[in-house]
């Protein structure tokens, strides 16, 4: 129960960051939410197959999903990179994502998602510095309560697994 509670913290902490119902609230806002609910069941499922396939199996399969899925999008709204450099980029983001999921997947054979969670955490720190670098936008004080909100109730979460779990000899 007391991990459902959490949970619900740090949805609150969402909330706190979107802030719906204020003017600061924009509804392109729910795309970032829906995105954040397909990541969090691309990585249940992950977890979830992770004891029975193999990581390069699971990342094959996602490859092919999303291809199939984004392949007309992307053909419509196709601009073909006008250099090198974005060639590069594109090829580099997408090896890193493949990579990415890879260990992902690995790390999901050997650890549970309590323990992974936080290391998600980053993504904040690493988005808040593009935001500020690439568009010179700084978070308000409600992003940063919000954030640490979620990050508070996920290293709760973290405690409470090392709580239950059998002590190391």
């Amino acid at each position: 129960m007391r991990a459902t509670g959490s949970r619900l913290r740090g949805f609150a902490g969402v909330l706190i960051i979107i802030r719906p119902g204020s003017h600061a609230f924009h509804p392109a806002i729910l795309l970032s939410l829906g995105n954040a609910i397909i990541y969090a069941l691309f990585n249940l499922l992950t977890r979830h197959l992770a004891s029975s396939e193999h990581p390069a199996t699971m990342q094959l399969a996602s490859a092919m999903v999303s291809t199939a899925v984004l392949t007309p999008f992307a053909l419509w709204t196709w601009q073909t990179p006008s250099s090198g450099w974005q060639w590069l980029m594109l090829s580099v983001a997408g090896l890193s994502g493949g990579a990415g999921h890879y260990f992902a997947a690995q790390a999901h054979r050997f650890a549970s998602a309590a323990v992974l969670g936080p290391f998600l955490y980053q993504q904040i720190l690493y988005m808040t510095l593009g935001g500020w670098l690439v568009f010179d936008q700084v978070p308000d004080h409600a992003v940063v309560l919000g954030a640490a909100v979620v990050v508070a109730s996920g290293l709760y979460l973290l405690w409470r697994e090392f709580q239950g779990a059998p002590a190391a000899h």
